[in-house]
């Protein structure tokens, strides 16, 4: 029993390490003095990259939802951006942060329609 229970912390330890790795945001990987649309389209590069990785749902939502705000308000982008992070929230298990994410791209996706 105890072997199983020193692998397992083993096991455990190593994933804490890789994780502390792994950068704490994108903004380390965003274009110095570039645009908010090219500092946008990393967060969401960054975070649909994190969305393959366990455990990263949240924060690929996390990062979605800044690149959203990071985009025009006539950049449909921005509304694909906060339906993905809807989805990575609830996949996440943040249902509440699901629903205001996909009422926000909503809001978003209205006022695209009506320019």
């Amino acid at each position: 029993m105890k072997t199983t229970t020193k692998i397992g912390g083993v096991g455990l330890l190593g994933v804490v390490s890789v994780l502390a790795a792994a950068p704490a945001t994108a903004q380390e990987a965003l274009p110095a003095g570039g645009t908010t649309e090219a500092s946008a389209s990393v967060l969401a590069s960054e975070a649909r990259e994190r969305a393959n990785q366990a455990g990263e749902f949240l924060q690929a939502g996390a990062l979605l939802r800044e690149a959203a705000q990071l985009r025009g308000t006539d950049d449909p982008e921005a509304v694909r951006d906060l339906r993905d992070a809807a989805l990575f929230a609830f996949y996440g298990g943040n249902r509440q942060q699901a629903v205001a994410d996909m009422a926000t791209a909503g809001a978003r996706a209205a006022d695209l329609r009506q320019q």
